[in-house]
């Protein structure tokens, strides 16, 4: 019998972004969207995954905008766990450093290591008693995939959908709204009870944003 999913989320940098740790019984642990940009925030999630006892199998990032992956290196050398992505965010994601100097984040280049393997829509990545499965979700951004449980009723979608009718911005670099609404409606049609977790603000359901949705 699969064991609870438990989260812990986190809200880090400037740009206030979520950066979820997921674990269960086993202490198995995987890190969502690392956002770490500061030494105390580093500091803040060292403490907590050292107080659970929590192994990392896995970083991953469900897109390549700066705000998303600004703790890569702090997670690789804090826990040397293969960091995931989509590779079709790789021509954003290997320009980090300029868009980092766009938002006012001084960072060197060599803070963006390489990912350790690439992620592809339909594939399953598990830690611990858990399952989730990768979907595919282009629209803000190239890359963007998020990160679904059908055992926990959870989805973990970046900036792809937000509380409250909102949805990623498209006026960014691969940005496209038809191709946005597209992968919108991939979270739609899971069942209504299933929550989701945002890359930025509060959690919400599909149902509450299927009621809400401008589309």
């Amino acid at each position: 019998m699969e064991s609870a999913l438990i989260v812990k989320r986190f809200c880090f940098n400037p740009l206030s972004v979520n950066t979820f740790v997921l674990f269960d019984e086993t202490k198995e642990a995987i890190i969502i969207d690392p956002g770490m940009y500061r030494d105390n925030e580093e500091e803040v999630l060292k403490r907590f995954i050292e107080q659970k006892e929590l192994s990392i199998k896995y970083i991953l990032c469900t897109h390549p905008h700066i705000d998303h992956v600004l703790g890569n290196a702090r997670c690789k050398r804090l826990y040397d766990a293969p960091l995931l992505m989509h590779e079709a965010g790789m021509h954003i994601y290997s320009q980090a450093t300029a868009y980092g100097v766009a938002f006012g984040l001084d960072r060197d280049q060599s803070v963006f290591p390489k990912p350790d393997r690439f992620v592809v829509d339909g594939e399953e990545i598990s830690f611990g008693n858990q399952v989730f499965q990768v979907i595919y979700t282009p629209g803000h951004a190239d890359g963007s995939i998020c990160l679904y449980s059908s055992n926990a009723g959870e989805i973990f979608v970046g900036d792809v959908i937000f509380a409250d009718g909102g949805y990623g911005r498209t006026d960014l670099p691969s940005g496209n709204l038809n191709t946005l609404k597209e992968s919108i409606e991939k979270i739609f049609a899971l069942p209504d009870d299933t929550v989701i977790f945002p890359g930025h603000a509060q959690p919400t359901t599909v149902e509450k944003e299927k009621n809400l949705s401008i589309f």
